[in-house]
């Protein structure tokens, strides 16, 4: 019956104990005092942008980027700063020569798998990128939406960055999308601003949800699912290669931009 009641906003502490081990697998060391919970990705970024910027910031974001994130940041009334992008994802001159040219105050990415391009990030990359995130001062916001379709992962920024990093770890894309949960590592400085900001919206995330969640965690249930989304991606692959010829390649598309 616990599950029925009312939680703290952050979550079930056993709950959000089981998101830092899941998290880890990312390269992210944290414990639960540092996560969130929340109601899917969309919201932690609603919680998330809502907490930390005011209508009129700057948020730099890759020229092609999540479709909920521009819809999010219209409603919050946030201005969008498109950054080139190449294979690797955001363009590290590209980010520097906007910070340089106007006020920045956070940048969003995807670490792992961008979307929509596909476009993965590397261990110098990230680098490159911490550089002008520690020079600027900026907030980053990083969201890894498909990363556990990876066998191995680069180390996210926030791993190098905890003290002005988000970290967002969705998690219904890899087991069920109507359970809606995902799992945010906030440092000190901003976890109480995004509490007051699920309060806001829906108070707390469902502890049921979030509870078979966690239970196919726990029994190793979600790597199954998981590998069976790898083969079935490694099947549509093989699918879509024999049709390859005469489709532009994602490079391609990311040189010629919009």
């Amino acid at each position: 019956m616990k599950y029925m009641r009312c939680t703290t906003p952050q979550g079930l502490l056993s709950h959000r104990e089981i998101a830092a081990t899941w998290i880890s697998r990312f390269h992210i060391h944290t414990d639960a005092a540092h996560i969130l919970i929340t109601s899917g990705i969309n919201h932690a970024l609603t919680c998330t942008l809502s907490a930390l910027f005011q209508t009129g910031d700057k948020l730099a974001v890759d020229c092609y980027t999540y479709s909920g994130m521009k819809a999010i940041a219209k409603h919050l009334g946030l201005q969008l700063e498109a950054i080139d992008m190449d294979e690797e994802g955001m363009s590290p001159a590209s980010l520097e020569q906007v910070c340089h040219r106007t006020s920045i105050k956070g940048v969003y990415t995807m670490p792992f798998i961008q979307n929509p391009t596909g476009a993965r990030r590397s261990e110098k990359r990230t680098q490159q990128l911490l550089a002008i995130f520690k020079k600027y001062t900026l907030i980053s916001i990083e969201d890894d939406m498909y990363g556990y379709l990876l066998p191995e992962t680069q180390v996210p920024l926030a791993a190098y960055y905890p003290e002005r990093s988000i970290f967002l770890s969705g998690i219904s894309k890899v087991c069920y999308p109507g359970l809606r949960t995902s799992f945010v590592v906030a440092p000190n400085t901003f976890h109480n601003l995004i509490c007051q900001a699920i309060i806001d919206t829906v108070s707390m995330s469902p502890a049921m949800n979030v509870a078979i969640i966690c239970n196919c965690i726990t029994n190793n249930l979600i790597d199954s699912i998981i590998e069976n989304k790898r083969a079935e991606l490694a099947l549509r692959a093989s699918i879509l290669y024999t049709f390859k010829k005469g489709l532009k390649v994602l490079a391609d598309l990311i040189n010629q931009g919009p």
